[in-house]
């Protein structure tokens, strides 16, 4: 799929987007370990919202992502998210700087 992504952009373009791709879905280095993290916290939050509005088979789904965490900070992350709202995550966590 990047091959058809990068297919029209210049060959160092293109090379330097394989190769990035590449780390990221066989790395192991820290920044691979975050992004990866980054992603299932991403879903999980969304599970999380999901549950909020009542859709209770997104349990599964939060807690399979939250098992697959294995940076400290993701982990923490998500143990904040799911004691609070999905409000009070935005508030706390996504509020941009000098709003308070």
């Amino acid at each position: 799929m990047t091959a058809d992504q990068v297919a029209d952009a210049h060959p160092a373009v293109a090379a330097g987007i394989r190769a990035i791709v590449g780390e990221y879905e066989s790395g192991d280095s820290l920044e691979v370990l975050v992004a990866h993290d980054a992603d299932r916290l991403e879903c999980m939050l969304q599970g999380l919202e999901y549950l909020e509005q009542g859709y209770r088979n997104a349990r599964e789904w939060v807690d399979s992502t939250r098992a697959k965490l294995k940076t400290p900070s993701a982990i923490a992350l998500a143990d904040a998210a799911q004691d609070m709202s999905s409000a009070e995550w935005q508030r706390t966590y996504l509020r941009q700087p000098g709003q308070g």
